[in-house]
């Protein structure tokens, strides 16, 4: 019970980092993340889940030049990718629960939950979206919710992989 408190709190950790203080954060993130992999008792499996980190990057690039989602700079900010590395390593702990639902309650959850943290993030500037709000969430949270399925998907079968090495 102590490793799931753990790494809920290392990933909330991360997120209240990025949405404070972004780029600056990201000396913090990285031992976050780096303390995430050291008291995970699945690293293999979690290592294995990052190769699914593409699949994030593609959601909030393509977000990004699709115009849903507007950073400062050309690219997605580096505080994202982490943020979405320390997600990653939340799947197999604190996220579990997610791993055990029926593909379409996933994608559902997803798809009511995730576009909250974006809105929150625009509402306080630390990105932009020209969209009116519930177009955002239904577009975005369509979106992030089609790709947070896949990784559980390859988080599954990454599972899997594990138990039969």
């Amino acid at each position: 019970m102590w490793r799931l408190a753990t790494n809920f709190i290392l990933f909330q950790s991360c997120w209240w980092a990025a949405f404070f203080w972004q780029n600056d954060a990201l000396p913090m993130m990285v031992a976050l993340i780096a303390l995430m992999l050291a008291l995970s008792d699945k690293r293999k499996q979690d290592i294995l889940l990052l190769a699914s980190l593409p699949i994030a990057l593609l959601l909030e690039t393509s977000a990004a030049q699709f115009a849903l989602l507007q950073f400062e700079g050309a690219w997605i900010p580096w505080w994202l990718v982490l943020l979405w590395v320390s997600l990653l390593l939340t799947i197999n702990h604190s996220l579990r629960f997610i791993t055990r639902l029926p593909l379409w309650q996933c994608f559902f959850l997803c798809w009511v939950c995730a576009p909250f943290s974006y809105l929150g993030a625009a509402r306080f500037d630390v990105l932009s979206t020209p969209l009116p709000w519930w177009q955002f969430y239904l577009v975005y949270g369509l979106l992030w919710a089609s790709a947070f399925t896949v990784i559980i998907v390859i988080n599954r079968l990454a599972g899997r992989v594990e138990d039969n090495t």
